[in-house]
């Protein structure tokens, strides 16, 4: 099977750097959406249905769910009302608790983790993480 996303991800999953920063993310946050590799396992995405796709979709990929940062040298109140009027004029399709991503809880000892990866890269690849605890609220 093909298709853009399946080749864009066997693409990612080509790359040492890549696939470091894939393997660091999902060893720091296990319990979190954070451990998903954000545009699919290659080995998993022929198996997904467009039904599923279609579900997925619709519930993570909505204003609802956004985040939204302006960068610019424009009127800042003409992007709130622009946003205003576009946010506001549609009906809410996904539950804001249902997609909340809860903080990674801390681990009880420290881990090291290896992973072999097969290239003509003459190079080793080490990274070093840290879950930090949330700031305290004074």
């Amino acid at each position: 099977r093909s298709g853009v996303v399946l080749n864009e991800m066997k693409g990612v999953f080509s790359s040492p750097q890549a696939l470091l920063d894939s393997r660091a993310r999902s060893a720091l946050f296990p319990d979190t959406t954070y451990k998903h590799e954000y545009g699919g396992d290659p080995a998993a995405i022929p198996s997904l249905t467009y039904e599923q796709f279609k579900k997925f979709h619709h519930t993570l990929y909505s204003p609802d769910n956004a985040r939204i940062f302006f960068y610019g040298n424009d009127d800042p109140m003409e992007r709130l009302q622009f946003m205003d009027k576009v946010l506001n004029t549609r009906e809410p399709s996904c539950d804001p608790d249902h997609v909340a991503i809860p903080l990674q809880q801390p681990f009880k000892e420290k881990k090291r983790l290896v992973f072999p990866f097969d290239s003509n890269d003459a190079n080793g690849w080490v990274t070093m993480n840290w879950l930090l605890h949330p700031p305290k609220e004074y």
